[in-house]
């Protein structure tokens, strides 16, 4: 009896592969992680804003500041995956 793991496939039920299934999840961890930070900034803007009592000055620093991060946690996100292509083994570590 051949499994998903021994048959190198990701998900017998979907077509494509690993390379598509890869990629569903790239994008979707790309896209999700833009909005947390984009939840994250507005959020802290407002309670920031609300403290300070400059909400409409504030909220855009703090959102700005928030997406600055989006880079490094995009790369983050680009070196598991790639961890994950090239050596699956040591994807725990990641």
């Amino acid at each position: 009896m051949i499994t998903a793991t021994t048959a190198t496939r990701a998900d017998p039920g979907r077509r494509g592969g690993r390379l598509g299934w890869a990629a569903s999840h790239l994008a979707f961890i790309l896209l999700g992680l833009a909005f947390v930070l984009v939840v994250l900034g507005l959020t802290l803007g407002l309670a920031y804003g609300a403290t300070s009592g400059d909400a409409a000055e504030r909220v855009p620093l703090v959102l700005g500041a928030a997406l600055a991060q989006l880079p490094a946690v995009w790369t983050l996100a680009g070196l598991a995956i790639a961890l994950f292509g090239l050596l699956p083994r040591l994807v725990p570590t990641a």
